[in-house]
């Protein structure tokens, strides 16, 4: 680049003066090129200097090569050849020394024969020195076997005296040294001579008999086994009554273990390592036979084949009756029932199989099978090699002689068998015994001021006196040390407890302690919580127990270790996992009964208890108040006391109805239930809060606050600290409300993590939630400045299904918990399908439906303990207007209602069928009266009774009908145009699909569907067009979409657009649009 720039500038030079001087650059750059170049020649020359120098060193190395290989050639392959010829003669001279050793060694072993020969021919004559004679037979064996059949040995050995070849002679010396052996072994082993025996014992193995030696061993100390087994089994006198053949049986395995641990040493040492394997077969031979006549003889004794008939046989007619469904129990809860079952069809189901001898033979067998075990494991040890290294990884295995032994199998057929069949049979008539003499702790009862009766836990008899068998059985099939016990007793015994001992339970909560009211709308009768708690506790004392049992004999295992026991193979991997087997499934099964039991605890008996401390809780409690209300409130209640009303209120009833059922349920189940109760009450809370929507000052707003913190806190004390999260969107919703402007603002602009690291709080409420909860503040700021409604909104409900159907009941709920006063006025039966029938009510002649008013009863009634629930024998329209003409005037402080609610209704109400709905029908009769009217329907469901347990679908209706509810009154008044009431139709539910009120979306929809070219046109919302989709469209389409349509009382027809565009704007907050 630089050298065009200067050619540039010498062609673009303009003066003389520029083209020297463009020159004068030219020609310094010519001297820099010169210089390098000249450096680069002179680096050339240098390097051909070196190559020269490498050239000249090359030609020196390969004179050097020639010389170093002329040296080799003339002196270094002489010298090799040399020391080769040295080698071959070294090696020659090895083999002639070998041969030389090979000869001498034959020499030497062919006169060792030839003394051993004369030495046997020479102690077998007159001396008869037996012992010397077996020894040089001995040395003779030694002899390496070609020399002793070889030429050289058959030429030298002979002599006058013994002219045979050796071999001949020395295989004669031995079998006549065998024969007299054995001869003078029997007849010592006759004559009792110990010393006699071993004498000759220990000569067999040097003479090559072993295998003679061992035998005739084997049947010596059989004989004396045999002896001694018959003297014990038919000892004079002896009774064979309690645990004889199992002491008989353990002398005979004591017995043979002491002969094998006395002769062993003996027997090794004489005949070799591991030879006494050989002894123990032969044993074993003699101890089926001796085992086998024990075995027997007990079992023909004790009538084993008859009892386990009889066990086989047995009917178990108490349970079996008991688990029937028209079995009808009428047992006392504090005295002991009857035995055996009515209709048993005999006396006593005990004449038939006594329990006492059946535990004796268990007991008994249990032992004898334990010192099976022990004997097996003794014979297992004794017969395998020090040096097999599997014993480390595998354990032991059992001895191919014992496994086909003949004892094995009586063993099996005679003890485990009956042993499995017996224990099961034993472990569940127990369990059915139990359950007939089972008597309930005394003295409970739910009055927290009078002490309880009884010791906690408060179980009844049947679980102490079944985990004491559970135990026992446990115990002892352990004992016994068989894996095939093991596999059949244990899940027998799970199979047991999950069936016969859980059915019962679960019989009794279902068919005598099921906490249902008597009549309709009352609390359970105290006696019928009180059983069910017990069994609650049954179940959770019951899973505890069999915990505690298997844990023991787990912690007894550890430390004696469970290989001990079970050493063969993996049996002890396959009893700990049964143990745990055992544990789990039973708590498995327990754990989901308690729960569904807890459930119902809340649902039949906590959740209508805490209805009414809610409602004295809250009761004249005032959240509009300004500061001016708040000072004459200080001057008229004494300031302090008055703010802590609400908590004091709340404490007094909580305590009321929740210290009873604490007292008397075990710390987890109680635990357990304190936190669905408290669950609910959060939810119930919640739905409180946002009901205030409107009715809320700044004021109230912090005491608001307070009074939630407090109830908070009084509902935790005393449980896990980690129950106040439950109440964590309460707590929020009141964080916000009482939020500075400026502080929401700095919140609002914030999302995610940096929402949660800013304001340190893990946010349950979602963006959505926390603007409503604002809208509620800055709602009350307004409202602040205006005249407010200080009492609660007041709610007619009635139906067309009957005032005793669970839906409506449900729904009561529903408003009661979300703080609404709530009046019910419905049909005494069910009405469906009377539309707008109106009638003047008269007597009930076969009583109210499910048998919730006796025949006979008046044309108007109600609930005893809740005068809120009222009846009226006639049509849903004559109930509705009823409740909002006569009742309200009674009930309701300001003599009226504010809103009325039909449903939901069992089935939906689409279209056409709305002109024949009752439900409908009582809502526009509502809507006539100037009331506005809701009529609520669900697809899902039948009608059943009031005292049922709540489905999903049940409870999923109910609060979306509050929910509806809320934000109609949310949008304040007046809540709707004259004459509309609203038609709100739910989808299916099910336990899968749209199982709760957050699945759910509303859609604003028409009743009918739309006539072309004469229907007016609908609303315009979600792109339209003018024309709103039919409810059916709506609740079948695909997700969980509720319909709301706007109707006309008069006709029942749609409204136009201008009220459905009311609508539109007050439940705006909840409405949104089908997806396209």
């Amino acid at each position: 680049m630089e050298s065009n720039a200067s050619q540039s500038d010498v062609y673009s030079a303009s003066s003389v003066e520029e083209i020297k001087a463009s020159l004068n650059d030219l020609g310094k750059r010519d001297a820099v090129i010169t210089a390098r170049l000249n450096e680069l020649l002179s680096t050339q020359r240098d390097l051909h200097t070196t190559l020269s120098r490498l050239d000249l060193a090359r030609a020196h190395l390969g004179s050097h090569v020639l010389a170093a290989r002329s040296l080799h050639n003339t002196t270094l392959r002489p010298a090799a050849s040399t020391a080769h010829r040295i080698s071959s003669a070294v090696k020659k001279l090895d083999t002639e020394q070998a041969s030389v050793r090979s000869t001498l060694d034959v020499v030497e072993q062919v006169a060792e024969l030839k003394a051993c020969v004369l030495g046997v021919h020479g102690s077998m004559g007159a001396p008869q020195d037996w012992e010397t004679a077996a020894n040089y037979l001995y040395r003779a064996g030694k002899v390496d076997k070609a020399v002793l059949e070889g030429d050289f040995a058959e030429q030298i050995v002979p002599t006058a005296e013994v002219p045979d070849p050796p071999r001949q002679t020395l295989e004669a010396a031995a079998e006549s040294l065998c024969g007299l052996f054995l001869r003078e072994f029997e007849k010592s082993a006759r004559e009792g001579d110990g010393s006699g025996v071993t004498r000759f014992f220990k000569l067999f193995p040097l003479i090559g008999r072993k295998d003679v030696g061992l035998d005739a061993y084997g049947r010596y100390v059989c004989s004396g086994i045999a002896a001694r087994a018959r003297s014990n089994l038919n000892t004079a006198g002896a009774k064979k009554e309690g645990v004889f053949y199992a002491t008989t049986l353990t002398k005979l395995f004591e017995h043979i273990a002491q002969i094998v641990d006395g002769h062993e040493p003996l027997v090794e040492r004489h005949y070799g390592q591991g030879s006494m394997v050989k002894v123990i077969e032969r044993i074993q031979v003699e101890a089926d036979v001796q085992g086998g006549i024990i075995l027997d003889t007990w079992a023909e004794e004790r009538r084993v084949s008859r009892k386990l008939t009889d066990v086989k046989s047995y009917p178990f007619n108490f349970l079996v009756q008991s688990f029937l469904p028209s079995q009808k129990s009428n047992l006392s809860s504090t005295s002991r029932s009857g035995s055996p079952a009515p209709a048993s069809g005999r006396a006593s189901e005990d004449e038939g199989v006594d329990m006492k001898e059946i535990d004796a033979l268990l007991n008994e067998s249990g032992i004898m099978l334990s010192r099976w075990s022990f004997y097996t494991r003794f014979i297992a040890s004794k017969s395998t090699s020090p040096s097999d290294d599997y014993e480390n990884t595998t354990g032991l295995t059992v001895p191919t002689f014992i496994a086909n032994s003949t004892l094995q199998r009586k063993i099996s057929d005679l003890l485990i068998d009956p042993f499995n069949t017996m224990s099961t049979f034993f472990f569940r008539r127990s369990v059915e015994k139990a359950f007939q003499l089972d008597e309930s702790p005394p003295g409970l009862h739910l009055n927290p001021s009078r002490p309880l009766g009884a010791n906690s836990p408060f179980i009844t008899s049947a679980v102490d006196d079944v985990m004491y068998i559970v135990n026992q059985v446990l115990q002892r099939t352990l004992s016994t040390s068989q894996r095939s016990i093991v596999a059949s007793v244990l899940p027998s015994v799970g199979r047991v407890l999950g069936g016969d001992f859980f059915g019962m339970v679960q019989r009794k909560m279902r068919d005598e302690s099921y906490p249902k009211a008597a009549i309709a709308g009352a609390l359970p009768p105290e006696s019928l919580i009180v059983q069910f708690l017990v069994l609650i506790n049954n179940l959770d004392v019951a899973t505890e127990y069999v915990k505690r049992i298997v844990g023991q004999q787990q912690a007894l295992d550890a430390q004696d270790g469970m290989s001990d026991r079970f050493p063969f193979g993996h049996e002890a991997t396959f009893v700990e996992r049964t143990l745990r087997n055992l544990d789990q499934g039973f708590e498995a099964k327990t754990s989901e009964l308690v729960n569904e039991a807890l459930e119902v605890m809340v649902k039949q008996v906590m959740r209508p208890r805490l209805r009414p401390v809610l409602g004295e809780t809250f009761r004249d409690v005032d959240y509009s108040v300004t500061p001016e209300d708040d000072d004459r409130e200080g001057e008229d209640d004494g300031g302090a006391a008055s703010e802590d009303l609400v908590v004091q209120r709340f404490e007094r009833g909580w305590q009321a109805f929740t210290l009873p059922v604490k007292r008397i349920l075990t710390p987890t189940s109680w635990d357990k239930l304190l936190t669905l109760v408290v669950t609910h009450l959060a939810r119930v809370l919640e739905k409180r809060i946002w009901s205030l929507y409107g009715r809320l000052t700044p004021l109230g707003a912090v005491r608001l606050e307070r009074d939630i913190s407090g109830i908070v806190s009084a509902a935790c004390r005393g449980g896990r600290y980690d129950l106040r999260e439950v109440f964590g969107r309460c707590v929020q919703m009141c964080l916000v409300v009482n939020m500075e402007e400026d502080e929401w603002e700095e919140i609002e602009k914030l999302k995610g993590q940096e929402l949660e690291r800013v304001s340190g709080v893990q946010w349950k409420l979602d963006a959505e939630e926390r603007k409503r909860c604002v809208k509620m503040r800055y709602h009350s700021l307004l409202a602040a400045t205006l005249p407010l409604t200080t009492s609660a909104i007041n709610v007619v409900i009635s139906n067309d299904d009957g005032w005793a159907e669970k839906n409506i009941r449900v729904l009561y709920d529903s408003l009661t918990d979300a703080g609404y006063d709530a009046l019910l006025s419905a049909p005494a039966e069910n009405q469906s399908g009377t539309g707008s029938l109106d009638g003047e009510p008269d007597e009930v002649d076969d009583g109210c439906e499910f048998d919730s008013c006796p025949p006979g009863s008046p044309p108007y009634g109600n609930n005893a303990s809740m005068p809120n629930i009222n009846y009226v024998n006639s049509y849903p329209v004559t109930a509705m207007r009823y409740g909002t003409q006569n009742l309200s005037s009674t009930y309701f402080d300001s003599g009226s209602p504010d809103i009325a609610a039909a449903g939901p209704n069992v089935g939906s109400n689409l279209g056409i069928v709305t002109f024949f709905s009752g439900t409908v029908g009582a809502a526009t009769e509502a809507a006539k009266q100037g009331v506005p009217a809701f009529a609520f329907s669900g697809k899902s469901g039948d009608a059943v009774a009031w005292n049922t347990a709540t489905e999903t679908y049940q409870q999923v209706y109910a609060d979306l009908s509050t929910t509806v509810t809320q934000a109609l009154i949310n949008s304040g008044t007046p809540y709707l145009p004259e004459g509309i009431w609203l038609n709100v139709n739910y989808p299916e539910v099910s336990d899968s699909t749209c199982s709760s009120p957050s699945d759910f979306s509303f859609v604003l929809s028409r009743i009918h569907t739309a006539v072309p070219l004469v229907s007016d046109d609908d609303v315009t919302t979600c792109d339209n067009g003018g024309r709103l989709p039919t409810e059916s469209t709506v609740i079948h389409a695909d997700g969980c979409y509720a319909s709301i349509s706007v109707g006309k009382a008069e006709n029942k027809l749609d409204a136009d657009a201008d009220e459905q565009e009311t609508v539109l704007n007050k439940l705006g907050s909840i409405l949104t649009c089908l997806p396209s």
